[in-house]
């Protein structure tokens, strides 16, 4: 699964704690519905971070997932803009959902 899929998956806080429960987990990362062993989560003070790992162990991309208001929004999207690997982010936040990347 790439990262735009892995963004796409997520409508809710609840479904970036169940997907990181998901990849922490040997036994149900891989499914008919999804193949997630090359990611890991990483977790950050307002959210949580899932980077996908080529070889030899290096991350090729992201996905960063932050539980925000409208208000931190404007305030965490310039922050992801300094990566080093294509990242994509995704607010979630009472009954909204943001995507926006990748970015670099």
């Amino acid at each position: 699964m790439n990262a735009g899929e892995l963004a796409r998956m997520m409508d809710t806080w609840s479904d970036a704690m169940n997907v990181a429960e998901v990849v922490g987990s040997p036994f149900l990362r891989t499914t008919d519905q999804w193949d997630l062993r090359d990611w890991q989560t990483v977790e950050l003070p307002n959210g949580l971070k899932f980077e996908r790992l080529g070889s030899p162990g290096h991350v090729t991309e992201a996905v960063v997932v932050v539980n925000a208001s409208e208000g931190a929004r404007r305030m965490v999207a310039p922050s992801t803009e300094s990566g080093t690997v294509p990242t994509w982010l995704v607010m979630v936040g009472g009954d909204e959902r943001e995507i926006l990347g990748p970015a670099l």
